[in-house]
């Protein structure tokens, strides 16, 4: 079951790209400035997964996308911006642990996580060195 963990703000427009289980096809959708629900998709106790890790849904039209049917990866006839205008809604997903970096690195202003969570350095050691990780867990 996912939880909300906290908002995800863009200030101004941004474009996502919707990729199919075919690399060169995808939609790119333009997503509206505005505040977007990010949640962790599952928990290990009080921790976010890594993977499935944190997401947001967007939506938006269709600003460009390339459709074009292929044979051995070379198109050969024309499938490009076919879905213009249309809406189309995603999910944007990333690891949990990058998320976390990017955020106690300050490099994630647009991330912000609600009270009770927190995204923290998890030091450890493996084979005799030391390394560090990080996470977002209950505070």
């Amino acid at each position: 079951m996912a939880v909300i963990i906290g908002p995800v703000t863009f200030s101004k427009a941004r474009r996502v790209r919707i990729s199919s289980e075919y690399a060169r096809w995808h939609d790119t959708i333009e997503v509206a400035p505005g505040t977007y629900d990010l949640f962790a998709s599952e928990l290990s106790g009080d921790k976010v997964k890594d993977w499935p890790g944190v997401a947001y849904r967007v939506s938006g039209p269709v600003v460009s996308s390339d459709w074009s049917p292929c044979f051995g990866g070379v198109p050969f006839a024309d499938g490009v911006d076919k879905n213009l205008g249309q809406e189309r809604s995603t999910v944007v997903q990333t690891y949990a642990h990058a998320l976390a970096k990017a955020m106690c690195d300050g490099q994630a202003p647009e991330y912000r996580l609600i009270d009770g969570w927190r995204a923290v350095p998890v030091h450890f050691e493996y084979q005799g060195e030391s390394h560090t990780t990080y996470a977002i867990e209950r505070s």
